[in-house]
């Protein structure tokens, strides 16, 4: 149980450390960008950030439960069967079905949640293109 506890703590940690990291637009210097100068263009680039983040959150939300859920059922299902072939008694049969639920679930939770900080969120990205493209920038890549 130590064992378990200890591998779930490090997945955890290891989850928020990647979550902690974000990518940003490289702008083209264009007749707005040279007009308003890399102040106000990263200032741009912050709201735009935060439009997108604030409009996208309740659907990366559903995102997470819907997976956390899905990895729930799964790891319900293998405990299961892992306390029929090890434990044989309804208690083990019980505890591995929970555990499993639990364990699957904080993985598929996390895994998902961390999802849009390992590789950029391709509509977190087209949001902020169109944003930053209203505002009369150029999105030449991501950094």
């Amino acid at each position: 149980m130590k064992n378990h506890l200890s591998k779930l703590l490090i997945l955890t940690i290891a989850t928020l450390s990647i979550s902690s990291c974000s990518y940003r637009p490289i702008l083209d210097h264009n007749d707005k960008y040279n007009a308003v100068g890399e102040e106000k263009a990263d200032a741009d680039i912050k709201i735009c950030k935060k439009e997108a983040a604030d409009y996208l959150d309740k659907y990366k939300a559903e995102r997470v439960a819907k997976e956390a859920s899905r990895k729930a059922i799964i790891g319900s299902v293998i405990g299961t069967a892992a306390g029929l072939i090890w434990g044989g008694g309804i208690r083990s049969i019980l505890g591995g079905a929970a555990i499993g639920a639990g364990a699957g679930g904080a993985i598929g939770g996390l895994s998902e949640a961390g999802k849009g900080k390992v590789n950029p969120d391709e509509i977190k990205q087209l949001y902020m293109i169109n944003c930053l493209t209203g505002k009369g920038y150029s999105v030449i890549g991501w950094i």
